[in-house]
């Protein structure tokens, strides 16, 4: 699976590692976590401010594509220290044929997004037993 992040040139190295240009403005880059189990490769994004209902996860041509929007939320005062930015996110990964694509799912927790993509058969390493001929 290889990372899909877009690079400008004249960045900062933090402004590389946390956003990427895109057609329609910046966008906030998720730190993401990927390791592979027996059966699956599963992606942890951290995702805060996202809720399930403003997320979007499409897999399309081969490219497995996140995308959250973080709503605002009012602010009640005057800004005296601003530590904190918020923003939309959006990543993309090539997801190979070694991927059943049928079978993808997703959750969302504690402003971390799990997508599990589950491995496609003819990728799943299997144990082939060993039998013994008897002495002739």
């Amino acid at each position: 699976m290889e990372d899909r992040q877009n690079e400008r040139s004249g960045e900062s190295e933090q402004d590389r590692e946390t956003s990427q240009a895109t057609a329609d403005g910046s966008y906030l880059t998720p730190a993401v976590d990927i390791y592979e189990t027996e059966r699956a490769i599963v992606i942890l994004a951290d995702m805060p401010g996202v809720t399930p209902e403003n997320l979007d996860i499409d897999i399309s041509e081969g490219i497995l594509s996140l995308a959250g929007k973080v709503v605002a939320e009012g602010a009640v005062g005057r800004d005296v220290s601003r530590e904190y930015s918020t923003g939309d996110y959006s990543r993309s990964f090539r997801v190979t044929n070694a991927v059943n694509l049928g079978n993808v799912t997703a959750c969302m927790k504690d402003g971390v997004l799990k997508v599990v993509l589950p491995k496609a058969k003819k990728a799943v390493a299997r144990r082939i037993p060993i039998v013994s001929q008897p002495a002739e």
